[in-house]
């Protein structure tokens, strides 16, 4: 398939004269940082930290810079000991500590005296 590349005033004009139509962009990997959103990666560190602060109240502020490789080690290490992970980098992370950072699944239980 050939590559289909427009210098950035003609894909401006081919929008502008159909501007009432629908349009769908097919952006490359990256596209998503550039414009702000947090990688896979950063999303996971995120969730990582949130749940290890959450969990050791007072220290937002040691962990606070996740540029850090001191302040990832200190954040694996603590969730290495404490729950059952996925191991650093592995393909299961993303969906292991989205699920246990904003779980939907609440449990309470109710003493009920009649």
């Amino acid at each position: 398939m050939e590559d289909i590349y427009l210098e950035i005033d003609a894909f401006v004009r081919a929008i502008g004269v159909n501007k009432h139509s629908r349009h769908s962009l097919f952006l490359g990997a990256g596209a998503s940082i550039t414009s702000g959103v947090p990688s896979a990666e950063m999303s996971i560190w995120e969730w990582k930290r949130n749940i290890f602060v959450t969990s050791n109240p007072g220290v937002e502020k040691q962990v606070s810079e996740l540029s850090l490789d001191s302040v990832k080690q200190k954040i694996q290490n603590w969730l290495e000991k404490n729950i059952e992970a996925p191991n650093l980098s592995s393909s299961d992370e993303y969906g292991f500590y989205i699920q246990n950072c904003y779980s939907s699944k609440w449990s309470f239980e109710i003493d009920y005296k009649a």
